[in-house]
């Protein structure tokens, strides 16, 4: 197995985990959830599987009940995102942080064993995009990269008037990290059958958006589909399904 050290400096959209040990984490997960499980026991289940899969000098997790969009999620229900630090990784400390939202009057996650499948997609979703983002921020020193590519698109290819949004998801951080999310939802969509993947990603310009929910959404609310940035993240997800075909 390679080392984390050995997987930074692996290809731009592939994560910096070794696949093996997400796959360990998410294991031990699925294997020890309960049919019953409090909030704060299933956050020390997410902290208890990093460290059976000796990731938990790299990632932590936490419970995020201060937002204010928590206290309107319905009870019992979470959501998952993640966070990363140059700081932290820089000074060789865990750079990774898995966000568990909830309401704050949740005490219990309800029908955890039903709603795991999709609670363990996030999980592996979250490790690889800010995995992602540790590997673009080692390769360039720490020296951060804010200014993404939506400089080179002409206004007429947004599709959005919020200039955050357009700022946001057109960096090239983001285009690399979330062409990996797009490449895992459409093989999941698939079955993962790599060639049934990119004939959908084909259709990018056309019925994507209506055939499957996928990061894809958030770029096409963005920008149009002859924009640059559309461009890059549809390249980089074929990129990244061709390498699937290829293992």
């Amino acid at each position: 197995m390679k080392t984390f050290k050995e997987y930074i400096f692996e290809g731009i959209t592939r994560p910096v985990i070794p696949p093996a040990l997400v796959q360990h984490t998410l294991d031990y997960i699925k294997n020890n959830m309960p049919k019953k499980i409090s909030m704060l026991d299933f956050i020390g289940l997410i902290e208890n599987a990093l460290k059976h899969a000796r990731l938990s000098n790299n990632i932590s997790v936490d419970w995020n009940i201060d937002d204010p969009q928590c206290e309107h999620m319905p009870l019992g229900v979470i959501g998952i995102g993640g966070e990363f630090s140059a700081e932290e990784a820089a000074g060789g400390y865990s750079s990774i942080v898995i966000q568990v939202y909830s309401n704050p009057n949740s005490k219990r996650l309800i029908k955890p064993r039903e709603y795991l499948p999709g609670i363990l997609r996030e999980i592996k979703q979250v490790i690889e995009h800010e995995s992602i983002h540790h590997k673009q921020e080692v390769k360039r020193n720490y020296i951060a990269d804010r200014k993404g590519i939506t400089t080179k698109a002409k206004k007429s290819q947004y599709a959005n008037s919020n200039l955050m949004d357009v700022d946001y998801f057109g960096r090239e951080d983001e285009i690399g990290a979330y062409s990996n999310d797009l490449s895992n939802a459409l093989l999941y969509h698939t079955n993962n059958d790599v060639d049934k993947a990119l004939q959908l990603l084909r259709k990018y310009k056309t019925d994507i958006v209506n055939v499957i929910h996928t990061p894809f959404d958030m770029y096409s609310r963005n920008f149009k589909p002859n924009s640059p940035v559309i461009k890059k993240l549809v390249k980089l997800a074929y990129q990244r399904l061709m390498d699937e075909k290829e293992v």
